[in-house]
């Protein structure tokens, strides 16, 4: 399994997993640091107060992006688990029958 399948699982016909959930966590840990680098950093200019307050930054981060990662898998898991409820039930024929019935009672 290459990169491209870990970062775009959906695109590949791939089930979206941890890895793909962590992959999340990281990137935007990263990015939520490097936006608190470029603004403390580099446009104020106080990296020495960038480096001080990772004992409080870096936590605050990680749990934003941990809350972010965790719904992303939560909400991708209960959407594959409807779409396979769903192709289970298009497979009983009393359900295909009772769909088919039902598109003949709207058509007239």
């Amino acid at each position: 399994m290459g990169l491209k399948e870990v970062v775009f699982p959906i695109e590949n016909d791939r089930p979206y997993g941890l890895a793909s959930a962590c992959f999340l966590l990281l990137v935007t840990f990263a990015e939520i640091e490097g936006l608190a680098f470029s603004a403390l950093g580099l446009i104020a200019g106080r990296t020495d107060l960038f480096l001080g307050l990772q004992v409080a930054l870096a936590p605050a981060a990680f749990l934003v992006a941990f809350v972010g990662a965790a719904a992303n898998y939560v909400r991708h898991r209960a959407l594959q688990a409807r779409v396979r409820y769903t192709a289970d039930l298009s497979g009983n024929p009393d359900v295909t029958g009772f769909a088919d019935r039902l598109a003949t009672r709207r058509k007239t």
